[in-house]
């Protein structure tokens, strides 16, 4: 084409010449300018979708009507003094020196203290500062943290800020974890929260500025010798704790985490611990951050704490993966009642929402005197966990503590995407007779899973622990349920792993009863025999399964298994439909976050 139109020119200068044709002012004619071709455009690619908007099927939930968080009236505003660089953290100089771990905490804990109800807010400086740095912080009834959008709240890096006195050594291990308060507790608090659309960050790839490791390590890589030390416990702070001083009398109620993004928490982000009316609404964690690692937790070998082998006593890691931040819950409600999570996204390196239900004292015989019939105080109940998703973590779990126990729950409407990772989970009931109980009234429906091993775990031998705590798992109902096989994930087909045993040791026999799979559809068939271990039988065993009325894809594997002796486990086929497998096309949506290595 670019040949032909140079030739059209030539003869059209060619033809000029020929007639005489001149302009006006008898100059010679200008030659034709030859038609540059057309490039046709680079084809663009489309935007990645971090928006982390929800289907309007899931915001019209009627039963969500007129329960999302009001925002309370402004008691205090706060100024940041301090800037963020460029990497959205802290220059190490601003508290290289220990004496300047924590200069907010004051003020901030001053202005709490001030407010009898209300919000403490959190905003820019008058030269957009936009980083607060603060150690412990202790909300009272009524006050409400409040992190303005584009500020982050940095924690302490500095263990003694943490230390509890007379405790193990904050930022160190030991046999017991009780050495550090967490950045923020609330106690014995009615009516409080942390809200807003600003970043509380834990600094988890810190280096540590005091204690044993000062100079040596970061707090992921104390968390890390706990896989390397025999017996070694992490003495490093949770992000936000409620609590109770007296746990026979718990007072702890509505508390509320609205739209906040919680990261990089050295262990636990939020446990609620005997607390009555939590909501969890929009929130986002995310562990770690883009900060510590590199796009796709591709770290160079070498710069992650160690996990297995010797123990790291003398480098710092400078770069970390979800599997190397040990123990980074994410939402643990415990002991308590009356929780709604809803719209969360969740990426960590351990469970995403562990539901736990547990008090050696008040609920493992032999049960001391003063605990006497304070059982319903610590059980878990009427829980609700609705729209929500989940990518690295341990998955949705139950346990394993529950010898308070755990009842009425409804999981609706979930994705779990494990990204192939070693420790990937998806659903997980999980307990032994070390911390089991009642699990009564478990209710999943509507669940996407792909690229994750262990898909659906109900198990009462989690560990080889012993003791009297006998779990005793009823009731449970999955349905439409969906495991998504995806093009080179490592976790399709028999890779992909279903446990299902019940308890049968120490002379008591407590089956697995009423375990409901409807409309349950993997799209092809996973891994169903978990060999026998020293004491733990093999599974799939001591279970009733109740299949139908929808498909259920597993079913072959389930009455071979009947078929085949498996040790009292008893599968009824009630199935009379063939109902189209619950549709997870639109279920894996991207972390709603710049900073995602994702």
């Amino acid at each position: 084409m670019q040949r032909n139109i140079k030739s059209l020119s030539a003869m059209a200068i060619f033809l000029l010449a020929l007639t005489g044709c001149d302009n006006s002012d008898g100059s010679i004619a200008s030659p034709v300018e030859p038609v540059k071709p057309v490039v046709p455009p680079e084809t663009e690619k489309p935007v990645a979708d971090r928006s982390g908007a929800w289907p309007a099927s899931a915001l019209n939930d009627p039963e969500l009507a007129g329960k999302e968080p009001v925002i309370p009236e402004v008691c205090q505003t706060l100024s940041a003094e301090l800037n963020q660089n460029a990497k959205g953290l802290l220059d190490e100089a601003i508290d290289a020196d220990v004496n300047d771990s924590q200069p907010d905490t004051q003020r901030i804990q001053a202005a709490i203290d001030a407010c009898n109800t209300g919000a403490v807010k959190l905003v820019a400086g008058s030269n957009e500062e936009n980083a607060f740095l603060s150690g412990p912080l202790t909300l009272k009834s009524g006050v409400t943290l409040w992190v303005d959008q584009g500020i982050t709240l940095f924690a302490s890096r500095s263990p003694v800020d943490y230390q509890i006195a007379g405790k193990n050594n904050c930022g160190e291990t030991a046999s017991a974890d009780n050495g550090c308060n967490a950045l923020i507790t609330a106690t014995d608090a009615i009516n409080s929260g942390v809200i807003g659309e600003g970043i509380i960050d834990g600094r988890g790839g810190a280096v540590l500025t005091s204690g044993k490791y000062a100079d040596i390590l970061t707090w992921w890589d104390v968390g890390a010798l706990t896989k390397t030390v025999s017996g070694a416990n992490q003495n490093n702070p949770r992000l936000i704790q409620v609590t109770n001083k007296n746990s026979a009398k718990p007072t702890s109620q509505n508390f509320t985490l609205y739209k906040i993004t919680l990261q990089n928490a050295p262990k636990f982000h939020f446990v609620p611990s005997g607390v009555n009316g939590v909501v969890v609404w929009g929130v986002k964690v995310l562990t770690p951050s883009l900060a510590y690692t590199v796009p796709g937790y591709d770290c160079p070998k070498g710069t992650t704490p160690a996990t297995s082998g010797s123990p790291n006593y003398t480098r710092a890691s400078t770069c970390f993966t979800p599997d190397t931040t040990k123990n980074t819950d994410a939402i643990d409600p415990g002991q308590s009642q009356n929780v709604l999570i809803a719209y969360n996204h969740i990426s960590t390196g351990d469970d995403g929402i562990a539901i736990k239900a547990h008090s050696s004292n008040a609920c493992v015989p032999p049960i001391a005197e003063k605990y006497a019939g304070q059982l319903p105080i610590y059980t878990v109940s009427n829980v609700k966990i609705l729209h929500n998703r989940l990518y690295f973590t341990h998955g949705m779990s139950i346990g394993s503590e529950t010898d308070c126990a755990v009842k009425d729950v409804e999981i609706r409407d979930m994705s779990i995407d494990g990204h192939d990772a070693d420790f990937a989970v998806g659903v997980r009931i999980k307990t032994d007779m070390s911390v089991g109980g009642e699990v009564r009234n478990i209710n999943y429906d509507g669940i996407c899973i792909r690229r994750a091993q262990e898909a659906l775990t109900i198990d009462t031998y989690y560990s080889k622990k012993t003791g009297q705590a006998y779990p005793d798992i009823q009731d449970v109902t999955i349905k439409n349920y969906h495991y998504v096989d995806t093009p080179d994930s490592i976790y399709n087909g028999d890779n992909v792993r279903v446990t299902l045993r019940g308890f049968s040791s120490d002379g008591q026999d407590l089956p697995l009863r009423n375990i409901v799979l409807d409309n349950t559809v993997f799209d092809s068939s996973p891994q169903l025999a978990s060999k026998a271990s020293a004491t733990i039988p093999a599974a799939p065993s001591y279970a009733q399964i109740l299949m139908g009325p929808g498909p259920v894809s597993l079913a072959d594997l389930l009455l071979e298994a009947a078929n085949n002796g498996a040790a009292e486990f008893e599968v009824l086929d009630n199935r009379n439909g063939s109902e189209e497998p619950y549709d997870c096309r639109e279920a894996f949506a991207l972390f709603p976050s710049s900073a995602s290595a994702l």
